[in-house]
């Protein structure tokens, strides 16, 4: 029998080993004449009615939360879809390969009879050409081969069907693995945008990232610029808890290279990848599987992603990270709007805060400001300009300045804001004395300036009035001028300081306070008045007086009066003094060694001029002496001054005479001599005394 050569050439073509089901390879070329095979109809089974069919359905108007209703990547509605598609495309493989199973049958039947057909009609009847029966084999034999050759090409055709239909299963896969994507970044971006709080955000969008990879961990670290820094914000596991610090062991080399490049890189297997084995990291926390992405905002980097596995290689492929730099676009995104957020609500605090802080200073600052608008109505009214005028806020707000200023039986504020008003001048430091209705005489200092818009040259936008109440400063002024003309002369500048700074020191009723006193009085005057001329006295007593004086001053003394040829201080008062017994002491020396060198320098007197001198240590009561309107003197009253003043009655020529509480103040460092008792006037016991001889060096 004669037999076809193959495709391949020169051997037989065996059908037999076609594939379970399929028909074999059969030659390209078809006769012209044979004809073509009718459409084979598709199976009932394959068939769905136009009501079976998915409709479309029209969205709602609104969702509960208010956002519009979608069914984009929505993940029932995707879900749904995909199953239908993967049904249909699982039927019309089960019917591809009952048909091709039916053809190959039919091809197999029709090959094996066309077979013993070529045996019969090339062999046993080869030589009964002119019989009719031959010739009808032979015919037979013809069709028989034309139909096999078509078969096999139906099996060619099959097979191809069936091709087609596992590529499109593989591309329905390849969207169903991309619908999971877009899903997950759907709802990722949902979450985003429902919240600013990043944390719980980042975690959840941090977990299903992890879900879908399938990765072992996952973490998002920020730039921090106040640490210049990338700082852990989320880290999850597999199993969606959170990653303690112990388990925080990544590829640092791998984050580090991400950030710099801000490039994203993928490694299979980083135990193998030429680019990390080198890193002590990679190595060390036996690290396969890695995948990290940049976080990018308009080009700046905010931040990076990292997922990694430490169990399996060849987790990730280029579709992980290209997801992976999917969800980065979208979280850099919430974040970098998150950020600004923050900013603007931490810009909003500090206006809200700056505003009250500048009410705060409006309503507390001394000055009255007074502002109106181009109207002439009042706009602003503070706390100082209700004090100063005694007009309330609310009666001057939204009223015209002419009505509430001229109320106030003056008008020259009004003037003054008038031409502000119409002629925009400016008015600073003018200042008025006038009577308002309830305060009586005042003095106060006015500045007016018209407001405009712009840098000041736009339209007019209004006035605005400050007020400086000069009154309790001209009467503080007025009292100071009467301190420095009362005091200035004979009490310590320190004293005169403290009365000018506080001028309520001037009470009359004054106040008990332990104090030292100093008496001096000359030895010899009434000699030196009878033997010298008044205007040589005078000058005389004036000399002295002044050497004693400055002697206490140097110890900042104070000297509380003069009673003729005599005078008298007090230390530890008004200014506290510690060490007032020292000081009192220490003047006390220093006029004996003043009035020596006046000695010195002016030679031997014919009537020769000393001075004694007491000091004693107790409580008296200093304050102001006199009528209010006329003051005599600062000074003490009581039993120290008293005895103080005894002391130097019994003092002799140039002696300096200490009372007991004195001495023991200053025993440590004195030389002195224990008197006998002295028994003075006005004393029911004799009264303990030492006379100060010098000082001595303290050990």
């Amino acid at each position: 029998m004669r037999q076809r050569p193959s495709q391949a050439g020169g051997q037989p073509e065996d059908r037999s080993r076609s594939a379970p089901g399929m028909p074999a390879a059969t030659p390209a070329s078809v006769p012209a004449s044979l004809p073509a095979p009718a459409t084979m109809p598709a199976p009932d089974a394959g068939t769905r009615s136009p009501s079976e069919l998915p409709t479309m359905r029209r969205p709602q108007l609104a969702r509960a939360d208010g956002a519009l209703p979608t069914h984009l990547a929505a993940p029932e509605h995707a879900a749904r879809r995909a199953e239908e598609a993967r049904a249909a495309q699982a039927l019309a493989q089960r019917d591809v390969r009952d048909v091709a199973a039916g053809v190959a049958t039919m091809a197999a039947a029709l090959h094996e009879h066309t077979r013993r057909l070529e045996q019969a009609v090339e062999g046993t009847y080869a030589g009964d050409a002119s019989d009719p029966r031959v010739r009808l084999l032979a015919e037979t034999l013809e069709i028989a081969r034309r139909a096999d050759l078509r078969l096999a090409q139906l099996g060619d055709g099959l097979r191809r069907v069936h091709s087609s239909v596992a590529a499109s299963q593989e591309m329905v896969d390849a969207l169903q693995r991309e619908r999971e994507r877009l899903t997950l970044l759907y709802q990722i971006a949902q979450e985003l945008n429902s919240t600013i709080e990043l944390d719980d955000v980042l975690g959840s969008a941090l977990a299903r990232l992890i879900e879908v990879v399938r990765a072992e961990r996952g973490y998002v670290m920020l730039w921090d610029a106040a640490s210049g820094a990338l700082r852990r914000a989320a880290a999850r596991g597999m199993d969606v808890h959170s990653v303690t610090g112990d388990e925080f062991a990544i590829s640092l080399s791998v984050v580090n290279q991400v950030w710099a490049t801000r490039q994203p890189m993928l490694t299979t297997d980083a135990q193998r990848d030429q680019r990390l084995r080198a890193q002590e990291s990679v190595v060390a926390f036996g690290i396969h599987s890695v995948m990290c992405a940049p976080l990018l905002v308009r080009g700046r980097g905010v931040g990076v992603v990292y997922v990694d596995s430490r169990i399996q290689t060849h987790l990730f492929d280029d579709e992980h990270l290209d997801l992976l730099a999917a969800l980065c676009n979208q979280v850099a995104i919430a974040i970098d709007n998150a950020r600004l957020f923050t900013d603007l609500r931490q810009r909003i605090g500090e206006i809200s805060a700056m505003k009250t802080y500048t009410d705060n200073i409006f309503g507390s600052i001394a000055s009255g400001v007074i502002t109106t608008d181009h109207a002439g109505s009042i706009t602003a009214f503070n706390r100082a300009a209700e004090r100063i005028l005694r007009v309330a806020e609310a009666t001057a707000l939204g009223h015209s300045y002419r009505d509430v200023l001229v109320g106030l039986g003056d008008t020259t504020l009004t003037e003054m804001v008038t031409r502000a008003t119409e002629h925009g001048e400016t008015t600073l430091g003018q200042v008025i004395e006038c009577e308002l209705p309830e305060r009586g005489e005042v003095s106060l200092r006015l500045n007016t300036s018209a407001l405009r818009a712009g840098d000041g040259a736009g339209e007019p936008l209004g006035v605005a009035m400050v007020v400086d109440d000069l009154t309790e400063l001209r009467r503080s002024q007025r009292q100071a001028r009467e301190i420095e003309s009362l005091f200035g002369r004979y009490v310590h500048p320190a004293v005169v300081r403290q009365l000018l700074a506080d001028p309520r020191a001037l009470n009359l009723g004054g106040e008990i306070r332990t104090i030292s006193v100093l008496f001096a009085d000359i030895r010899g005057y009434t000699r030196l008045a009878e033997e010298s001329s008044p205007h040589v006295l005078v000058a005389v007593l004036n000399r002295y007086l002044e050497i004693l004086t400055e002697a206490i001053w140097r110890e900042e003394g104070t000297v509380t009066m003069f009673i003729g040829d005599a005078l008298m201080a007090i230390f530890n008062a008004p200014l506290p003094q510690e060490d007032h017994t020292p000081r009192a002491v220490r003047a006390a020396l220093g006029m004996r060694t003043a009035l020596e060198r006046e000695h010195e320098r002016t030679g031997p007197h014919p009537s020769p001029i000393s001075y004694g001198i007491g000091v004693t240590t107790g409580e008296a009561l200093v304050g102001n002496i006199g009528a209010r309107e006329r003051l005599q003197n600062y000074t003490a009253i009581g039993d120290a001054v008293n005895t103080a003043q005894r002391l130097e009655s019994s003092a002799t020529a140039n002696q300096i005479l200490l009372s007991a509480p004195a001495y023991v103040a200053v025993a440590d460092w004195v030389h002195a001599r224990e008197l006998a008792p002295l028994v003075v006037k006005g004393k029911s016991l004799p009264l303990p005394a030492y006379e100060l001889l010098s000082t001595r060096a303290r050990g």
